[in-house]
């Protein structure tokens, strides 16, 4: 499954198409930027604190980070957001051998543990290895509208071994910044509160005597 592109066709890919690796796409892949790092969690990485790094810049994105699952060929990032995002694609960097995930299967809502990723996903992609990473997997944006919270499950590997390594992970899409405290103000005035109005209640029983 490609991404939503515009394909010249050629093999060396003309400076309009975007599987050009010479185009700057910085601009769209940036909702790593929106990220929540104090409760983001990687599941099943060899190496603590590897699992954020491979969320980076586009410029980067071939850059040396990378995460590699441990026990076996499972990765599950829980990845929250500063806001409402709309998602849209996904770019994945892997090593181009055996290591290299097969698909990639999404959720939204909250925290999944491996338990909790058994069920059906909100949708699977399946994966091609890409070193430049220019191939972008489209979104059913109608499922990811508005999310606040994002689980990516990489069940397994080309070559069914118990490392998966991945270097990069690119979102697409739209941020919309939500206000929580302005949220929980209004939620608490439509709960009215007896004693905010107590000296209007005395005001009134004193009129009546």
């Amino acid at each position: 499954m490609s991404g939503d592109h515009s394909c010249c066709g050629g093999g060396d890919h003309e400076p309009g198409c975007s599987l050009n690796p010479a185009n700057d796409r910085s601009g769209e892949f940036s909702l790593y930027t929106k990220i929540k790092w104090s409760e983001f969690c990687t599941l099943n990485e060899a190496v603590k604190e590897t699992g954020q790094k491979i969320f980076k810049s586009w410029k980067d994105r071939l850059s040396d980070e990378f995460v590699e699952s441990d026990m076996d060929g499972d990765l599950i990032f829980n990845i929250p957001f500063t806001g409402e995002v709309k998602l849209m694609g996904i770019i994945v960097v892997g090593d181009p051998g055996e290591t290299h995930p097969t698909k990639v299967r999404l959720f939204k809502g909250n925290y999944r543990s491996f338990e909790e990723v058994e069920g059906d996903a909100e949708q699977e992609i399946e994966l091609h290895p890409d070193p430049k990473g220019v191939q972008e997997y489209s979104v059913k944006t109608t499922r990811f509208n508005n999310i606040s919270y994002l689980c990516l499950h990489f069940p397994g590997n080309f070559g069914g071994v118990d490392n998966t390594r991945i270097s990069y992970i690119g979102l697409r899409g739209e941020f919309r910044k939500v206000n929580r405290d302005a949220i929980a103000i209004t939620n608490y005035e439509i709960r009215p509160n007896l004693a905010d109005h107590k000296n209007a209640l005395d005001e009134g029983m004193k009129h009546v005597l």
